[in-house]
């Protein structure tokens, strides 16, 4: 079988889909094969997939919706699929068949069209342990701890009749979770 064409990534989504040059059978796509790379060209920063869910219908195109792990570690990564000229993957010779049973050629791809991410974080839930004097804050989507400001952070209490404002916090990474 003839190599993919193209892919197209959606950070908001957290959607590739792959375009091939030809159908392909969707149930022998094994998504454990496929790498994502910062470069088709000369990769630094390769994040190989743990799951994801594949569409399952016979074309010349496989869209694979990451896993939350997997999408959470590359938005983390401040140097991989921050623009088009860092999304690419690597597809390896037993990835998928088309349909008369061919494998695709091994290779690397850069994406043709990328969607970055402009769907705001959301603050899911806290913890509020005063005991230790911590707060943990849980949210829709990974999170830089860094841009954190911590004077933005309300306290109210239940009738939302009094408040305090956070200040001279220090923000740190084992209390944010995603």
């Amino acid at each position: 079988m003839g190599s993919e064409m193209c892919i197209r990534d959606s950070m908001n989504t957290g959607v590739v889909l792959i375009g091939f040059d030809e159908t392909v059978r969707a149930s022998s796509f094994a998504v454990g094969n496929i790498t994502l790379l910062d470069s088709a060209s000369n990769p630094t920063i390769q994040v190989a997939l743990g799951g994801g869910n594949v569409s399952t219908s016979n074309s010349n195109s496989i869209a694979i919706v990451l896993t939350d792990n997997d999408l959470d570690t590359v938005k983390l990564n401040t140097a991989l699929y921050v623009g088009q000229s860092t999304s690419a993957i690597k597809i390896e010779n037993d990835t998928v068949q088309d349909m008369v049973g061919n494998f695709v050629t091994s290779r690397a791809v850069q994406c043709a069209v990328y969607t970055p991410d402009s769907t705001r974080p959301e603050l899911s839930s806290f913890r509020l342990n005063l005991n230790y004097g911590e707060l943990a804050l849980t949210f829709s989507e990974a999170v830089n701890a860094s841009s954190i400001d911590v004077t933005g952070i309300v306290l109210l209490n239940s009738n939302n009749s009094s408040s305090i404002v956070l200040s001279d916090s220090v923000v740190d990474l084992s209390l944010i979770h995603i």
